[in-house]
């Protein structure tokens, strides 16, 4: 008792009650610890201090118990001869309070999941999940799609656009241009195109089990063997005739541009324009001629040209830079040099700070 009320006067704690029992620490059954709980709930105690943990419980499932009061009433637990979280008995407590929010975690998605099931053998879509699709909005209470007819018009617009060979780059500058927005507001990217191209939802059918989450950010797509199909959750926007039309002009599209396999460009990624700072990229013309082009020198589905830096040819760009990289790696004293200079270039022209 003299060791808790000298660690009391040391932390300038006012000592309010004193507890002191000869009951087995294997039990809850406790007078004092009954006195003590009380006084706890009924708010008069701001700390409790003991002489160690086991003084509370000798019992880690009983010392789960009364921590979890003691945190929920926002009363601290402080020990004399031990750090609690670092000593042998509230190691095992705090395991034990893990393994049972792991299990308690286990009961939760198992009953999400029978939730779940139960829903779909009613025929219905567990959940509507996020902004939802473009073109459609989700009904909590009929728990199904509903159509957005201005949506709609613009579904079918893309469609009609694939079909006839207009590439998602382009059917994305157009809707950009005519002021149609996403459904959050935001400009269509050739990205956000394709998807919806590719989405077999806009013929009506409805599948769950498509994918799957592993861990908080990772999503898997899974067999067509395990999805579910659910009727009469979405009203269709277009037939299976112009889903599968799209489908293959998006096909033509892709295998008439085939990848060349001497159309590798090198120095991608590694130079930007001096003129906009833009990254310079690879591209073809004709199918065979090489070039180099400023990313900001095309328009984006976002925005127009930015730079009126010209084309450069691949085959003497990447020549004149690999002579400059065998120059200097057969040369270490070049190497040192170029190190020195650019030292000195930072000394006299440092970076500016932002404070």
């Amino acid at each position: 008792m003299k060791c808790c009320l000298d660690y009391c006067h040391e932390k300038g704690y006012e000592v309010s009650k004193r507890f002191s029992e000869a009951y087995s620490g294997l039990t809850l059954d406790r007078p004092k610890l009954r006195e003590l709980q009380d006084l706890i709930r009924a708010g008069y105690i701001d700390v409790i201090v003991i002489y160690c943990l086991d003084r509370i419980s000798r019992d880690p499932t009983h010392g789960v118990i009364l921590t979890q009061e003691f945190e929920r009433l926002n009363v601290a637990l402080e020990a004399v001869t031990e750090d609690i979280n670092n000593s042998e008995l509230g190691k095992l407590i705090s395991y034990i309070r893990g393994f049972a929010s792991k299990l308690e975690a286990e009961k939760i998605r198992e009953r999400t999941m029978r939730g779940k099931m139960a829903h779909l053998k009613e025929g219905k879509l567990p959940q509507g999940t996020g902004i939802g699709i473009y073109g459609y909005s989700w009904d909590k209470t009929t728990g199904k799609r509903q159509i957005i007819d201005h949506e709609t018009e613009t579904v079918r617009r893309m469609f009609d656009m694939a079909i006839n060979g207009i590439s998602t780059n382009k059917i994305a500058i157009t809707l950009n241009e005519s002021g149609i927005r996403t459904k959050s507001g935001s400009l269509w990217y050739p990205l956000t195109i394709r998807r919806i191209l590719k989405n077999q939802t806009y013929t009506g059918k409805t599948y769950y089990g498509m994918t799957k989450r592993v861990g908080k950010n990772k999503v898997v797509a899974q067999p067509k063997e395990n999805w579910i199909l659910l009727p009469d959750i979405t009203p269709p926007i277009i037939t299976d005739g112009i889903f599968n039309q799209a489908q293959e002009a998006m096909k033509n599209a892709r295998d008439s541009r085939p990848m060349k396999s001497n159309a590798a460009y090198l120095l991608t990624g590694f130079i930007k324009c001096p003129k906009c700072g833009s990254p310079i990229g690879g591209t073809t013309m004709n199918g065979k001629y090489r070039y180099y082009q400023c990313r900001g020198a095309r328009p984006t589905a976002t925005r127009g040209k930015i730079c009126d830096a010209g084309y450069i040819k691949a085959d003497k760009l990447e020549c004149e830079v690999w002579k400059k990289v065998v120059e200097m790696a057969s040369s270490p004293i070049t190497i040192l040099l170029r190190q020195y200079e650019h030292k000195c270039v930072d000394r006299i022209n440092p970076l500016p700070s932002f404070d």
